[in-house]
């Protein structure tokens, strides 16, 4: 949200600059180009300042109990336990449950959906053997929490295929199977969920079989998805690229709206 709103001032910034552009391409450019970088970087400072604030929220260790631990739970230093949902969400976002509880209701909901997936969802039945320390004292608790749970299943997506009693295809599903081969979650058609899902399950390019196009019959299996597992990689991705390219679009977006076309070809 603090990126979108100094990408916002941006914008107010780049529209009041248009009575000032020149009809000298270079000196617009270079006038477009120092704006933007500032921006950006500016932006990318709010972000390792976030980072820092969630880290020193998580690594904090009194009387050998970490300061994520809410004190109205125990807590054994010698046989150290996962968090709960409380912890989790406090520990992920950097505030308190009862200030995210003051914000928007999308916000929190979703910070909940997603510590509520990453304790019990991607876990189901199986027996969690995630090193949570580990992740508790990550500067990216999720990031480190996701390939942490990769590193437990290994995941592989793999073709379900449904008959009916004349034995033929009637449905072709897309699922998530661990080493040895238990179906652990189906992949919905939508792509943004079929997305999160995989990504939390800490899922790779590596999860995806080579040959996954030669397993479906295109009459059955939603070949949007099928798109989309063929181009699937959740590669490491530093923070900065992450930012830069978030910030961009939004910028790149709100000036094609906003910005009339002539004054685009100034810039």
């Amino acid at each position: 949200m603090q990126i979108i709103n100094k990408n916002n001032s941006l914008i107010s910034k780049l529209n009041g600059l248009k009575p000032e552009l020149s009809d000298d391409f270079s000196r617009n450019d270079h006038k477009f180009t120092k704006l933007l970088k500032s921006n950006l970087e500016t932006n990318l400072t709010s972000a390792d300042i976030a980072a820092k604030n969630k880290s020193s929220f998580v690594q904090e260790i009194e009387d050998g109990t970490p300061s994520w631990v809410d004190p109205e739970y125990g807590y054994d230093p010698e046989n150290p336990r996962k968090p709960n949902m409380r912890e989790l969400m406090q520990a992920i976002s950097g505030k308190n449950v009862e200030d995210l509880y003051s914000e928007s209701k999308s916000n929190w909901q979703k910070i909940s959906h997603t510590t509520s997936e990453m304790l019990y969802g991607v876990v189901g039945e199986n027996k969690d053997t995630r090193d949570w320390p580990s992740i508790m004292s990550s500067n990216d608790i999720l990031t480190k929490a996701r390939e942490q749970t990769g590193a437990m299943y290994e995941p592989e997506v793999d073709i379900q295929s449904n008959f009916d009693d004349a034995g033929i295809l009637t449905e072709q599903i897309a699922v998530i199977k661990d080493n040895k081969g238990n179906i652990l979650r189906s992949l919905s058609n939508d792509i943004t969920s079929a997305e999160e899902t995989l990504i939390n399950f800490g899922a790779s390019k590596k999860s995806i079989p080579i040959n996954i196009e030669q397993k479906i019959d295109s009459e059955v299996f939603d070949n949007d998805l099928l798109a989309f597992l063929q181009n699937f990689d959740n590669s490491p991705t530093s923070i900065q690229q992450v930012v830069v390219q978030s910030a961009s679009e939004v910028i790149a977006n709100k000036l094609s709206q906003e910005i009339p076309l002539d004054e685009l070809a100034k810039l």
